[in-house]
């Protein structure tokens, strides 16, 4: 089964989130106490640098599934075009000069 256009861009797009915000998170340590007020760690920054490692992490995961998802739907419809699924027998004078 060959993975939907919705699910790579879904995988593709949380991974930009993902990554965007482990980026702001390095130079903005501060945006969760910012946007929330809260504060867990005390203004020690372990909680961003966890932050920052989890959302890198989950942005590189699934940059790389989207990736080997949207190669394997390319691959899938190259080699359907490619077959053909037509049920004909090949002629084997007519792929030789074909492939020539």
């Amino acid at each position: 089964m060959r993975p939907s256009k919705f699910l790579v861009r879904l995988e593709a797009a949380i991974a930009a989130i993902a990554a965007v915000l482990g980026i702001t998170t390095i130079f903005w340590r501060d945006w969760i106490e910012a946007l929330t007020g809260w504060d867990p760690d005390h203004h020690n920054g372990s909680f961003e640098w966890l932050i920052v490692s989890v959302l890198l992490i989950i942005a590189v995961t699934l940059g790389l599934l989207a990736r080997k998802h949207s190669a394997h739907s390319r691959m899938v419809i190259g080699s359907a075009g490619l077959a053909g699924f037509t049920g004909r027998v090949p002629v084997p004078g007519v792929a030789r000069a074909c492939r020539a």
